[in-house]
């Protein structure tokens, strides 16, 4: 038996720039174990297994709720128009606080949701209008 005969054809690969959802996704549409992952020229640079893509989902409690600190909650809340709390047990992120603006708790909350590793978000935000 020779490679040919066991490798899919088209050889499925996925871009170096490519999102893990977007690699995630072409592995489970074309049922592979393994995505060869191409330069902008079609060299392989890499390969992504199913076991990578696990990992993501295996991160420590603190890396997720630094993250959520960092990424979202320092850029989306302004200095001085509200303060959100940040706890992360087993992957499920919890948010308190008070805010400003009537929008940002469900924003925070879909923010929250697209980091990897985050199982689920819940909020318990309270709005508090400014007096003029």
């Amino acid at each position: 038996m020779t490679a040919r005969q066991l490798m899919t054809a088209p050889a499925m690969t996925v871009s170096a720039e490519a999102t893990v959802a977007g690699a995630a996704r072409l592995m489970a549409r074309g049922h592979l174990k393994r995505l060869p992952v191409v330069d902008g020229e079609g060299h392989l640079v890499g390969v992504v297994s199913r076991g990578d893509l696990l990992k993501i989902y295996l991160r420590p409690d603190a890396d997720i709720a630094e993250e959520v600190r960092s990424e979202l909650v320092a850029q989306l809340v302004p200095i001085g128009s509200g303060t959100v709390h940040v706890h992360v047990e087993d992957a499920l992120v919890t948010l308190t606080g008070t805010v400003s603006d009537t929008s940002l708790p469900d924003v925070l909350v879909r923010a929250a949701r697209a980091v990897p590793g985050v199982v689920n978000v819940g909020a318990e935000i309270d709005v508090k209008l400014p007096v003029h």
